[in-house]
């Protein structure tokens, strides 16, 4: 069982004071060289990003119609684009408003907590 994070349970303002900038319990960061973290940003997620890459590739090839052909180019682009970000360790960008989902709700939370900050 996870222990409680210092005065949780008897200080609920304490939870108040917890967002990424401040956990409850030190955080793993991807520039610790033997994390789980470091593993994850640097190998995991470029071979799983890869893989989307080269299957989004496949179904492209097979496709012809051309709304489906340029979602399909726009999407690997994207891919592209973050695989670039991801590998030189840039820095965190607001997630592109397609005007789906909750990607307003995301990027707040990007500019309040992780504004400047890397990928790692």
């Amino acid at each position: 069982m996870r222990p409680l994070a210092p005065n949780s349970a008897t200080n609920p303002s304490y939870r108040n004071q917890v967002d990424p900038n401040n956990p409850p319990w030190p955080a793993y960061r991807g520039y610790h060289e033997y994390s789980f973290a470091y593993a994850t940003m640097g190998v995991r997620l470029p071979t799983i990003l890869g893989k989307a890459i080269e299957d989004t590739t496949r179904t492209l090839n097979e496709q012809s119609s051309e709304d489906k052909i340029v979602d399909l180019v726009q999407c690997i682009e994207r891919m592209d684009d973050l695989m670039v970000d991801l590998s030189g360790n840039a820095k965190l960008r607001p997630i592109i408003d397609d005007n789906e989902a909750d990607v307003a709700l995301w990027n707040k939370e990007i500019a309040k907590y992780f504004q400047g900050k890397q990928f790692s």
